[in-house]
Formats: C-alpha cells, sequence, structure tokens
C-alpha cells in the first residue's frame, strides 16, 4: 500500500494506493553517502517506511555492490 499526496495549498489530498500482490515485496533501495551518521539515520527511516536499505560509503562501494549482481531497486 502506498500514499500518494496532493497539496493545493489549504489542504492535502490523500489518495491510498494498494499494491497487486507481486509487488508487495519489499523494494531494496541503495543509499551511498560518506557519512556515517546520515547513512545510519537513512537505513533506519528506510526500513520503518518497509524498505530493504542497503549502504554503501562511496561512489566505488555502490559500483562494486551493483557489479556483484546484488538485486538494487532503487
Amino acid at each position: 500500500m502506498a500514499s500518494t499526496f496532493h497539496s493545493t495549498g489549504r489542504f492535502t489530498l490523500v489518495k491510498i494506493v494498494e499494491f497487486p500482490e507481486k509487488e508487495k515485496e519489499r523494494l531494496v533501495i541503495m543509499i551511498v553517502d560518506d557519512e556515517p551518521a546520515i547513512l545510519a539515520v537513512l537505513t533506519e527511516f528506510l526500513n520503518d517506511c518497509g524498505f530493504v536499505p542497503l549502504s554503501a560509503q562511496s561512489g566505488d562501494d555502490a559500483r562494486d555492490v551493483i557489479l556483484s549482481g546484488m538485486r538494487v531497486d532503487l
């Protein structure tokens, strides 16, 4: 399930969208940042939102993960 928001200035409309069964698996999102505190906060946030966070501390580390064949959705 996901929410989409549309703000008109005075109020916000929220639309709840139900995903088809095949899309209910958790998406893997890679976070790349050289600051450990930022990685920690974003990892916790994405996990709380139902995603599988994957962190890398550099572009080289991120590239290595992608080249390894590990699943990364975003």
